[in-house]
């Protein structure tokens, strides 16, 4: 900037990295000061550069690569007008400190919405005249925290800010039971808080709940309701969700108990009276103990209920049998954690319901009654003929010397033509350390590998991060899916304890034919992999999440025999790496699964991008010659990584057709 303040933009002000593992490049002009060859002076050059990266961001455009490389080329040259430089010295009195100003209403009204309402008054109010009609503007409504350190400072929150703004506030939230108590015993909620829509209470005491819920209650628009408490042991329950379901235009309510402090019996029963109100709750978490008949006792006083969550169904209840069916027209979603081994009260349970449910979670804790094909094929198609995802978890811990009478064999009833048509599938998780395994069903969206519509789509995974491409349509889908098995270490397994786990589940190893392995082995030798594949001879995949440090000149001494017999009946053909930091992890990879067709790995920051695919490409074409896709998770992945490479196999013919593409942060190149 001249000393008439006109800005010249000769370079974007730093350097650049062209990609990932390469050097750093960039333009002689870093910044005023080196022109001259000055020292680095400071702030004041710091600012400077700043600004040049808002000018780079915000009005200039972005360009292509063709752009940017014709950019680069015309920047190399000499400057034809030699009146317009760069200052060597940077013009302190021309910085303005009110440069906030130039953002947007808008923009700013985005920034407070993130902040809490009395931080914002206390900051803003008096800055200038702008700031003050912003804060005060009726249309900008507030959220705020209570979090004061004293008494004192809750009454002037109180007095200053919330008193004055309640026809503007939209939510309040409180973090101690002290501070709820304070403020509930001096302060007013009432009809006049006309906007306030959101209440968050932690920490309630069971004595005081009833006085709290008779001023909220006064709230004409208070839609959501989040609240925990501490309760005695044998605490009554029943009085307060009467409370909450009287409340006029409340449609989220969650009530949370701490498990050490659970009451035993909560004893909930809300009878039905003659002109009874509406209720208006569409969302519903039960965060406590109860049974059944309790919460169907809640439900039916919630016509208008959508999404349905209850934490823990702890006590068995035989009062269900005698009831009659809810009508539920809008409730779509289902979660349930049941903590008790019972009759089948979860099957009773469903059929009181008729409701379009579309998606089901079930979770049982150290329950072996109902992991049966057969009963829940017949409810699903009974009384769930709307089900479109479908949850189910078994979990069983012991320890490792107690007998365990969990038939793993179960999961098998789950690939009949009943489940694969859905797309619903049987996992195995088993914990190597604490002994806990989980059989689960779940959705074809929390799969492993999802089939492709046409051969070109890449499909992606949100929960597992599996990326695959697959010529198989998903319309003519009928393969019998066979489940996966999930291994999970959370220490350093000694050997022993390692031959002990593998003893135990050897059994289900042979009586289920898993087909994918998802494996973290970052504290499990590579001993102890090997002898897990050979114990799972139909694997198709394999996922694996971490490799400890492998040295290739030990390995092929020390595993040799059992590395030599793995690979004869090794049928992988999909693999994912994870969490790479050397390239003798990928080389065992490519090494041990020789059939492997789908290869995806995270690259790492440190390993050269070219490096790496050249190594893979000729480790291939020796090890495993039927590799033909390739996905590489590139965090900043661009096109001119893709020229890059593109080069690279062309030049090099590491291979002959191939197609290359770049994704979001992947890259995937795939033989024609």
């Amino acid at each position: 900037m001249d000393e008439n303040e006109q800005c010249y933009l000769a370079d974007f002000g730093t350097a650049k990295e062209t990609y990932l593992n390469s050097t750093v490049v960039g333009t002689f002009p870093l910044a005023p000061e080196i022109q001259p060859n000055s020292l680095y002076d400071g702030t004041a050059a710091d600012i400077y550069s700043f600004g040049i990266f808002l000018y780079e961001m915000l009005p200039k455009p972005h360009y292509d690569l063709p752009s940017i490389a014709s950019t680069a080329k015309n920047m190399s040259q000499p400057l034809v007008n030699q009146t317009k430089r760069l200052p060597s010295t940077f013009i302190e009195e021309n910085v303005s400190i009110t440069c906030i100003e130039h953002l947007s209403n808008e923009l700013l009204y985005e920034v407070f919405d993130y902040l809490d309402g009395c931080e914002i008054y206390r900051v803003f109010c008096n800055l200038n005249s702008r700031f003050q009609y912003l804060i005060t503007c009726l249309s900008f409504l507030l959220k705020i925290k209570i979090r004061p350190r004293t008494q004192s400072e809750l009454m002037q929150s109180y007095e200053n800010i919330i008193l004055p703004n309640r026809h503007r506030l939209l939510s309040l939230s409180f973090e101690e039971t002290k501070v709820i108590n304070d403020f509930f015993e001096n302060c007013i909620l009432d009809s006049s808080f006309n906007r306030l829509q959101s209440i968050v209470l932690k920490d309630v005491e069971a004595h005081n709940s009833l006085f709290v819920f008779s001023c909220l209650k006064l709230l004409p628009h208070l839609v959501s309701l989040t609240m925990s408490m501490t309760i005695p042991w044998f605490y009554n329950l029943n009085h307060i969700y009467r409370t909450i379901l009287s409340f006029p235009a409340l449609k989220y309510n969650k009530l949370s108990l701490p498990p050490i402090s659970q009451c035993n019996n909560p004893n909930i029963f809300i009878p039905v009276t003659i002109n009874e109100k509406l209720n208006t709750i569409e969302y519903l978490v039960i965060d406590h103990h109860c049974a059944f008949f309790e919460l169907y006792s809640l439900i039916y006083h919630t016509p208008q209920l959508r999404y349905l969550i209850c934490r823990r169904i702890l006590k068995r209840s035989d009062r269900l049998a005698n009831e009659k069916p809810i009508m539920l027209p809008n409730l779509t979603h289902i979660s349930i954690d049941i903590c008790v081994k019972s009759p089948d009260h979860l099957g009773l349970f469903m059929t009181k319901l008729f409701a379009p449910v579309q998606a089901l979670r079930i979770k049982y804790h150290r329950n072996t009654d109902h992991l049966d094909d057969n009963g829940w094929e017949q409810l699903i198609r009974t009384n769930l003929p709307y089900l479109r995802r479908f949850h189910y978890e078994n979990h069983q811990c012991f320890s490792r010397y107690e007998e365990n009478d969990f038939d793993y064999t179960k999961i098998n009833q789950f690939t009949s033509s009943f489940w694969v048509k859905r797309q619903w599938y049987g996992k195995l998780v088993l914990n190597m350390h604490n002994i806990c395994d989980c059989c689960s069903i779940f959705s074809h969206d929390s799969a492993w590998f999802i089939v492709s519509k046409h051969p070109e789509i890449v499909s992606y995974s949100n929960k597992n991060n599996i990326i695959m491409s697959n010529s198989q349509p998903m319309n003519n889908f009928s393969t019998q899916f066979v489940p996966p098995i999930v291994f999970r270490s959370n220490d350093n397994p000694t050997k022993r304890e390692n031959q002990f786990f593998l003893d135990k589940f050897k059994s289900a190893f042979v009586d289920i034919h898993f087909t994918h392995l998802n494996i973290n082995c970052k504290n499990i030798c590579i001993n102890m992999l090997l002898k897990i594949i050979q114990l799972l001879p139909y694997l198709n995949s394999l996922k694996v999440s971490a490799l400890p440090i492998i040295q290739l000149d030990l390995l092929f001494s020390n595993h040799g025999k059992i590395l030599s017999s793995t690979l004869i009946n090794n049928k992988i053909t999909e693999v994912s790496l994870e969490n790479v930091n050397h390239i003798e992890q990928v080389y065992f990879i490519l090494y041990l699964c020789h059939r492997m067709q789908y290869f995806q790995l995270d690259v790492p920051k440190d390993i050269d991008l070219n490096v790496l695919v050249r190594f893979i490409l000729k480790e291939s074409a020796i090890n495993t010659r039927s590799l033909n896709s390739l996905y590489l998770s590139i965090p900043n992945a661009n096109e001119y990584m893709i020229d890059q490479l593109q080069k690279l196999i062309t030049s090099e013919k590491l291979l002959l057709n191939f197609n290359i593409k770049c994704i979001c942060n992947n890259i995937f190149v795939k033989c024609c």
